[in-house]
């Protein structure tokens, strides 16, 4: 029992080591999307690649812009969600088998 005890801590370990890897991916693709915003917006007048009459249009034109970083955060995002899920799913197992424990404990009483 010890055994899995250990293997259940050390999953949940792993979990964490991974969701803060994709919260760093995560947080790098929003800098991204943000920067190539910035750079589209502060474009001189005769550079420019958003020229709407409009501001909808202006945003349609900014959101096609950043089409890549957009895809490229929203990937992120899933594989944080699946981070969050791995690491609860760890941490369920690991508080079934601390519950098992301390049933076996109270067994022996």
């Amino acid at each position: 029992m010890r055994e899995k005890f250990d293997a259940a801590m050390s999953a949940v370990m792993q979990c964490r080591e991974a969701l803060l890897a994709t919260t760093e991916v995560e947080i790098m693709a929003r800098e991204d999307l943000k920067y190539r915003e910035m750079v589209l917006l502060a474009a001189l007048p005769e550079h420019t690649l958003i020229n709407g009459k409009n501001a909808e249009t202006r945003a349609a034109q900014l959101r096609d812009l950043t089409k890549d970083q957009r895809e490229s955060l929203a990937g992120a995002e899933r594989s944080k969600r699946l981070a969050v899920l791995r690491l609860e799913v760890a941490l369920d197992a690991r508080r079934n088998l601390e519950s098992i424990l301390k049933i076996d404990e109270l067994e022996k009483i």
